[in-house]
């Protein structure tokens, strides 16, 4: 993820008020090592790492609109930005009851998760570890479609978020919401195995 790379670093700039908030302390947060800041960014997939970094989109008065769950390429990062605009918009709609906008929140994300291209789905492949360890918990996990094949984690995340319509930042579950992967692990094993193939 590049928040500093267009088409996502103009959306921010022009459209959001950022901020960060240190989660070192939080019961979800992922141990992967220590990454010095001279460290190169490494390549990896859409998704990857969703205990160590969270991407809030919230309304002006702290709702959230959405949340992307680790890294993401800055094109896709940059679609899901625009979904959360279209999703403030009926949010502030005061022609809309609670449950229309709830309604509409389920539909955006089923809609939105409906139109990603091929692209974005292919940079959206679990790391090979993190689908390992989700496959020892396969029975209970919400990672798998019903013929047993991995999800994406683009599919996960627009399937959590719509069980989510309209929540409080305050009131998110975020250590059940980015519940997917190894919360720990060897950072020379990942590199290696998230490479991409050529």
């Amino acid at each position: 993820m590049s928040l500093s790379e267009d088409p996502t670093f103009s959306s921010l700039k022009s459209k959001f008020v950022c901020g960060w908030r240190d989660i070192k302390d939080e019961p979800w947060c992922g141990v992967s090592g220590r990454y010095d800041p001279d460290n190169g960014a490494a390549w990896t997939t859409n998704g990857a790492g969703p205990h160590n970094i969270q991407l809030f989109m919230l309304s002006a008065d702290g709702t959230v609109l959405h949340c992307l769950p680790g890294y993401w390429e800055t094109h896709d990062l940059a679609s899901e930005i625009r979904l959360a605009e279209d999703l403030n918009k009926v949010w502030l709609d005061s022609s809309l009851g609670r449950a229309e906008k709830d309604q509409k929140f389920r539909e955006m994300h089923a809609k939105h998760l409906s139109d990603h291209p091929r692209e974005t789905v292919a940079r959206s492949a679990m790391q090979g570890f993190d689908r390992k360890f989700e496959e020892k918990r396969k029975e209970s996990s919400d990672c798998f479609l019903k013929d047993g094949s991995p999800k994406t984690t683009d599919r996960i995340l627009h399937e959590r978020m719509a069980q989510r319509p309209f929540v409080a930042f305050e009131k998110f579950d975020v250590e059940k919401y980015t519940d997917y992967g190894r919360q720990k692990y060897d950072k020379k094993r990942v590199l290696i195995e998230s490479a991409p193939a050529k």
